[in-house]
């Protein structure tokens, strides 16, 4: 192998070769990337759109772009960031100019009301450049302006743009005004419009764009009107047509003030009339035509063209169906043609040159007429020099030839046609081809204009489908083949169906007739009903059977046999009848009738039957009305009875009650000969119960059968009545003796005023039981009430009593004594088993317990022991120790020797929930009393108050001793003292008020109270005197008359009545009810269990109801429900990655909860998941809205799904939904009304794809979602409580520097501690003050992660901070509790501020510092002590630095005071830093 060395010549040949080759590769990238790089012509922006996205690209001054290997342009953003965009795109200038990114074509809007449309060819060079108001283009000869303009740059997407433009979007009612709109088509039926303000996507359909007054766009069938006229499509502008005008600005100066021209002079100098150099008369032109060429000849047109040396100019264009005159002139004063000047005719259509002439170049006004020109057929004119230079060029469209094709006549062989010439002369003659399905010529026909009338193309085959077209057209001896043509179709009809026979059978037993018809013969399918129609023989004849009226007439689509029944419909018995039926059919054009036969006579006499009618049914008896129906007379016994004589009828009656082992029979049953009735009356029955009843007889069908005997004649079930209830009203509590200790007064009534059940009731019992339940084990006695004179002379309606002497109790020793040695608590009376006379039926008794309790004072005597007094000696020396007070202010004589008794310590022991619970209230033990007796005697008494303080000790202190012979009244050393104890009881909770009255001492809060009712009536100042909060309230259903109308509801009546009169208590509730005549019913016990609408309540008061419902659920399922409660809290929710199955779980258990308790819900929450578990997720809120039922779809639960994020998981935005709702109602509701009336879509019937079908449910409008704060709001409304997040979410980790405790720990602080709590304010309520209306107290609500509360800002605080207190206001609030109950609390506000003014004091030690400093700081920061919260920064220790946050005790007003008074005692130890906790915290 030759080696190759350095020396070697061929090495350094390749050398050479590869270095040259490698420097023209460079030189040629080079020159490649300079020639297609391009510079923007100023900054702007592209928006770079496609069917699935849109994106908007700024870019600067000065920015170049340039083409990539895929087609595109890239080029660097405002960002400095590569970006790459299609080309068939538009390029916007920030100083409102324009340009293409491709060749495109443009249709000036202003100026094309014209046979001759102005389309112009734009190329990526040409910059429209905006201008007062306009878009100037700048070309070679001429300078444009365009006002409003419509571009094309792909065949789906166009521009309109200009100075008034605006767009109607399908499904809104008012048009918005843009300076451009984008139009991409993305698929048929939809399209998106896009422009600097926004993006949207909808239907073409119902969306318009308007230019000025008189254009319109229609995007549904791409039509461009003018003035309501249809000019022109937008797939008719061609993009770089031959027959468009090219904007050649290749010759015209780069310029991007828009200012300069290409030779340098002026270009915004208009060539107008007044310029003295100008001799181009085309502006000046008075031309009476509207059908001008280039608008320089006085009509409206907003396009200018600034000419230079040479003007070709259209003064004239007069078209009609096949000709053109025009009018030409040429003004070339510096001789700048090169040529001849040629003007050339294209004929669009067909591509082909019709016609050419040379113009003369002088001024004079020159005429050009071509004749043969098609109709209805689009033209070219171009004018151009020798150098192929073009002048001028215009398109227009030649008129459309008045020529119509008539049918005439079509039968099942043959169609008939004729031609309407339109009476035009010029018209010579069409031809009429007929033509099958498969484009075979069937035969044609010339028609003459004025001599055929109609000609018939026959030998056709019926029910068939044909073409017709009209063509070969001679207009002024020109055959227009293929130009004009008509095109049709037609039908033949369908053949005639023939018909067979009809017959009819008769049923004497069912009283019947059968009507039948053979079927008819009908190849065509064509028949669409049947009509049958039945006629009274006795008055048919063969004149009238076409014009009488049917008896009876009805029709059907299925031909079957149809029964008719005897005395329904108009048929009567012993008639005879005729039918036929009516075939209707269609023979393809309209609805034809054929009638058959008439059927043969038809009679029947009828079986006879009975009939029941309910006139009284009660619930133990029965008034019936039984009717005889014999239209036949088969009865024996009735006078038109035409059988043997000697028949007899043996009607009889047998009932039955359900269950009912036997009947009973009712014999010799006769009814009335004229009405053919009989009075039916039974007793002794059982209410609530079915009872049949069946009559038996003989009759004769004079059939030749004879007397048919025991037949059954008719039948019935009645049910008797239920019984009414009896109610046991205003039970009474009466005052006890020993003699009577159970005495109560009660009345009988029943529910319904008007009934008269009570003279049914023959007697019930009273029965007495120990205890608080009706148990026969606990019956004291019973006592017996008879007969029904006797219930309701004295019960019925009447107060009566009811006591313990009744049950043979003598005294409150014989209760104690039958009770088994002591009281029972309470007893129990029953009102029970009610009977009417016959002991059959028991009527039930509302209301027929009462519990009642014996005294309380009684019950101790049995139950509680005596209180026992415990009595403790106090010596000098335990007096001194400060135990019991300051010794000073004891009134103890210091000399005293320390040993010496000088008081008493005296406790009270006893068991004060025992005693408690035999009262009612909450604390009926009011006041602990304490004596010191001396020899019989009272000396000193002390009280302890239980509302104010629970003590069980009090001190005795001694005062010195007197000589012996002086009596002491007050407590000296010296004498022998007892002492005792008692209690204040409030032994029946009679207590009227909630609040205690108040004090009026030196130490009330003058004018302030929260008292609303006065203590008296001579202290009526409630700010003096004090008074009571409000009233404590009883229960009572009462009924009254409100107008004319009687009405039955739960009011309050005050506790203050209890014991009043009912004459009292019921003008009370007249008074603040507005009720008359009004009747207490009963008492109602609170939390009474109700039910409303199928759900279950306690009642509380009567405006208040609590639900009796409780959610129970398993340990696992609470345990999921935490989780999601803490997840909500801290917006994690990775502990659900896996958990899809255990949440959708417990979703259905809730739901099923919620259907089984709220039976109200069921069928819309049970629809709702059915359809869903059954036919699978819902995929779009269209398809939520056509699968659910259509009745709970309303516009304000929709409203409320999708603000409470329902539709989140399957659609983008709430508020595009919300924008979208009445579509969305109106697209699903349209729908569900044609799917219920059979109706097909237009989509279903074509079997469209999806996506065309479903153009339909198609969102409009952005997508963009409301903010956090409106998703917050909503869900609270909707839902109660917040999904998404929660408000206070975005500054969770600060919390802890702003609150002293969380809400739900405030429930076990002590009254009138001070805490500071941060939260959400969720309710606001603001009233005038009682004294001065003036001034305001605020209730506010404020919610943290954890709970809620209540706090009460009063007007001093309010005037301060108001303004924070506002709905959904981040606070931080300081204030006192304030406990409201065992369980209530609220915070008294002493000081607010918001979150966003919070901050944080850090203290960071410098060094290690002493005791003694750490004290001084630690008093630096109490004088400036306040609400900011203060960490402490401590020194690093091997490289790491602790921080600890204070207790609230040394938080701080974060001022700039307290940095300096830290700086000038501790400048060298500490560094304080004050930062908002806005700002991140360093944890």
């Amino acid at each position: 192998m030759k080696k190759i060395g350095i020396k070697d010549k061929s090495f350094w040949l390749i050398l050479s070769l590869s270095i040259i080759t490698l420097i023209i590769l460079t030189v040629g990238v080079i020159f490649l990337t300079r020639k297609s790089s391009k510079e923007f012509y100023s900054a702007g922006y592209i928006i770079n759109s496609t069917a699935t996205k849109s994106d908007k690209y700024y870019f600067n001054d000065n920015t170049v772009y340039k083409e990539n290997v895929f087609n595109e342009y890239t080029f660097k953003d405002v960002d400095n960031k590569e970006v790459a965009t299609s080309k068939e795109n538009f390029i916007h200038y920030l100083d409102e100019s324009l340009s293409f990114m491709k060749n495109g074509v443009i249709l000036d809007l202003d100026n094309f009301n014209q046979k001759l449309v102005p389309y112009y060819n734009v190329t990526d060079k040409v910059i429209l450049k905006y201008s007062n108001g306009g878009y100037i283009v700048e070309t070679a000869d001429k300078t444009l302006i365009f006002g409003n303009l419509l571009g094309r740059i792909t065949d789906n997407k166009y521009i309109v743009i200009g100075n008034d433009i605006r767009i109607k979007l399908a499904g809104n009612e008012e048009p918005v005004k843009g300076k451009y709109f984008e139009l991409l088509f993305v698929e048929d039926g939809i399209v998106k419009v896009e422009n600097n303000e926004g993006s949207y996507q909808t239907t073409t359909e119902g969306t318009t764009i308007f230019a000025g007054d008189k254009i319109k766009i229609e995007l549904g069938s791409k039509k461009v009107f003018y003035d309501e006229e249809e000019k022109l499509t937008l797939d008719e502008m061609t993009i770089d047509g031959n027959e468009n005008i090219n904007l050649d600005t290749s010759k015209v100066k780069d310029n991007k003030d828009g200012n300069g021209s290409g030779d340098g002079t002026d270009s915004n100098t208009p060539n107008d009339n007044n310029n003295p150099n100008n001799n181009n008369p085309g502006n000046n032109t008075d031309n009476p035509s509207d059908n001008t060429g280039n608008g320089t000849d006085g009509k409206d047109n907003n396009t200018t063209e600034i000419r230079k040396e040479v003007s070709v100019d259209l003064v004239k264009a007069l078209l009609d169906i096949n000709s053109l005159n025009a009018t030409i002139q040429v003004i070339d004063t510096a001789n700048q043609i090169k040529g001849n000047l040629i003007l050339t005719l294209y004929d669009v259509d067909n591509a082909e040159t019709v016609y050419t002439k040379i113009l003369l170049t002088s001024s004079d006004l020159q005429e050009v007429a071509v004749t043969s020109l098609s109709p209805n057929t689009n033209y070219y004119m171009s004018i151009k020099d020798s150098d192929n230079y073009e002048y001028l060029s215009r398109n227009f469209r030649t008129d459309n030839l008045e020529l119509s094709l008539k049918r005439e006549m079509v039968t099942t062989s043959s169609v008939t046609y004729s031609v309407d010439f339109s009476s035009d002369e010029n018209i010579k003659s069409a031809k009429v081809t007929l033509k099958d399905s498969e484009n075979n010529i069937i035969n044609n026909h010339t028609f003459i204009n004025g001599e055929d009338e109609e000609f018939t193309f026959s030998g056709l085959t019926k029910n068939t489908s044909y073409k017709v077209i009209l063509d070969e057209v001679l207009f002024k001896n020109t055959n227009y083949s293929k130009v004009y043509t008509i095109n049709t179709s037609v039908k033949t009809l369908k053949a005639k169906p023939s018909l067979g026979e009809v017959n009819v059978k008769s049923n004497e037993e069912s009283k019947t007739f059968e009507l039948s018809m053979e079927k008819p013969t009908d190849e065509d399918e064509s028949i669409s009903n049947y009509i049958y129609k039945i006629y009274d023989l006795d008055t048919i004849t063969e004149e009238n059977v076409d014009t009488l009226t049917p008896v009876y007439t009805f029709s059907t689509v299925n031909l079957k046999n149809e029964i008719l029944k005897l005395g329904e419909n108009n048929l009567a018995s012993n008639k005879n009848y005729v039918y036929k039926v009516t075939v209707r059919y269609y023979d393809n054009y309209k609805e034809n009738e054929i009638d058959s036969v008439l059927s043969s006579p038809f009679i029947i006499a009828g079986l006879p039957s009975v009939t029941f009618e309910e006139k009284e049914v009660d619930f133990n008896s029965m008034h019936l009305l039984l009717t005889l129906k014999d239209e036949g007379c088969t009865i024996p016994g009735r006078s038109c009875y035409q059988g043997d004589p000697s028949d007899k009828s043996d009607i009889y009656i047998t009932y039955k009650g359900a269950n009912d082992k036997e009947s009973k029979y009712i014999n010799n049953i006769t009814f009335d000969p004229e009405t053919l009735t009989y009075d039916l009356r039974v007793s002794g029955l059982t209410e609530n119960k079915d009872y049949k009843f069946e009559v038996w007889g003989n009759y004769d069908l004079y059939n030749g059968k004879g007397l048919q005997v025991n037949k059954p004649l008719g039948s019935a079930i009645i049910t008797t009545a239920g019984i009414e209830n009896l109610t046991m009203s205003e039970w009474t509590l009466n005052n006890y003796s020993n003699e009577l200790p159970i005495s109560v007064n009660t009345k009988l009534t029943v529910t319904k005023p008007s009934s008269t059940i009570i003279d049914k009731l023959d007697s019930f019992k009273i029965n007495l039981y120990k205890g608080s339940e009706v148990k026969k084990e606990n019956l004291l006695g019973s006592y017996p009430v008879e007969g029904n004179n006797n219930i309701k002379s004295n019960y019925y309606n009447k107060s009566f009593n009811i006591n313990s002497s009744q049950f043979g109790i003598t005294d409150i020793n014989n209760l104690r004594e039958v009770s088994g040695g002591k009281l029972n608590r309470y007893y129990t009376i029953e009102v029970a088993d009610a009977y009417d006379a016959d002991k059959t039926n028991q009527f039930k008794i509302q209301d027929n317990i009462f519990i009642y309790e014996i005294p309380a004072i009684l019950l101790l005597e049995d139950e509680v022991s005596s209180p026992e007094v415990i009595v403790e000696e106090i010596t000098k020396k335990q007096a001194q120790s400060g135990e019991y007070g300051d010794f000073n202010e004891l009134g103890i004589n210091k000399n005293l020797s320390s040993n010496t008794v000088v008081g008493y310590k005296v406790t009270a022991n006893f068991d004060k929930k025992k005693v408690e619970s035999y009262f009612q209230g909450d604390n009926p033990i009011k006041e602990l009393n304490f004596y010191a007796n001396m020899d019989g005697k009272v000396i000193e008494k002390k009280t302890i108050n239980f509302a104010e303080e629970e003590n069980y000790t009090i001190y005795f202190f001694l005062k010195d001793g007197t000589d012996y012979n002086t009596v002491d009244t007050e407590l000296r050393r010296g004498n022998n003292y007892t002492f005792s104890i008692d209690l204040s009881l409030d032994t029946n909770n009679d207590k009227l008020f909630d609040v205690k009255i108040l004090k009026n001492d030196k130490n009330s809060l003058k004018r302030e109270t929260f008292a609303k009712i006065p203590v008296n009536k001579l202290r009526k100042d409630i700010h003096k005197y004090g008074g009571f909060s409000s009233l404590k309230n009883d229960i009572v259903a009462v009924e009254g008359k409100k107008g004319k109308k009687i009405e039955r509801k739960v009011v309050n009546l005050p506790i203050l009545l209890r014991n009043a009169s009912i004459e009292e208590q019921q003008n009370y509730i007249i008074e603040n009810n507005g009720y008359s005549d009004v009747k207490i019913i009963k008492k109602i016990k609170k939390n009474q269990l109700i039910e409303i609408d199928g759900i279950c309540y306690y009642l509380k008061s009567a405006d208040e109801l609590d639900t009796a419902y409780q959610l129970i659920l398993s340990r696992d399922d609470n345990e999921m429900i935490y989780r999601i409660d803490r997840a909500i809290q801290n917006n994690d929710f990775s502990y659900f990655d896996n958990k899809k199955e255990n949440i959708d779980e417990l979703y259905r258990l809730i739901c099923h909860k919620m259907i089984e308790n709220y039976p109200k819900y069921k069928k819309k929450v049970y629809g709702f998941i059915k359809e869903r578990e059954e036919n699978g997720e819902f995929s779009s809120i269209f398809d939520f809205c056509k699968r659910v039922d259509a009745k709970f779809v309303n516009k304000k639960s929709l409203e409320g799904l999708i603000k409470a994020g329902a539709f989140s998981n399957i659609e983008k935005s709430r508020k595009q939904l919300f924008d979208n709702m009445d579509h969305i109602l109106d697209v699903t509701s349209k729908e569900a009304k044609d799917r219920a009336m059979g109706q097909v879509s237009l989509f279903a019937a074509m079997g469209a794809d999806d996506g065309f079908a479903n153009v339909q449910y198609q969102l409009v409008g952005s997508d963009a979602e409301y903010t956090d704060k409106e998703i917050q709001q909503f869900e609270k409304e909707f839902l109660g409580f917040y999904v998404t997040s929660h408000p206070l979410f975005s500054i969770r980790d600060k919390l802890q520097f702003l609150m002293t405790h969380r809400i739900t720990e405030l429930a076990e602080l002590k009254e009138e501690e001070e805490v500071t709590i941060c939260g959400l304010v969720t309710a606001t309520r603001q009233i005038p003050t009682k004294k001065d209306p003036s001034k305001f107290l605020r209730f506010v609500t404020v919610e943290d992660l954890t709970g809620k509360v209540d706090c009460v800002c009063f007007h001093k605080k309010l005037l301060e901070y108001g303004e924070l207190l506002e709905l959904d206001n981040k606070v931080v609030v300081t204030g006192r509790i304030q406990h409201r109950g065992e369980e209530q609390i609220s915070l008294l506000i002493d000081s607010v501020k918001s979150v966003e003014n919070a901050n944080i004091v850090t203290v960071s030690l410098k060094r290690d510092i002493k005791y003694e400093e750490l004290c001084g700081i630690k008093n630096i920061l109490a004088k400036h002590h306040g609400d900011d919260p203060v960490m402490f920064k401590l020194p690093p220790v091997e490289g790491y630095s602790a921080k600890i946050l204070t207790s609230p005790v040394f938080w701080v007003n974060s001022t700039n005071d307290l940095v300096n008074h830290m700086k000038q005692f501790f400048p060298n130890e500490v560094d304080v830093s004050i930062r908002s906790l806005d700002q991140p915290l360093e944890v």
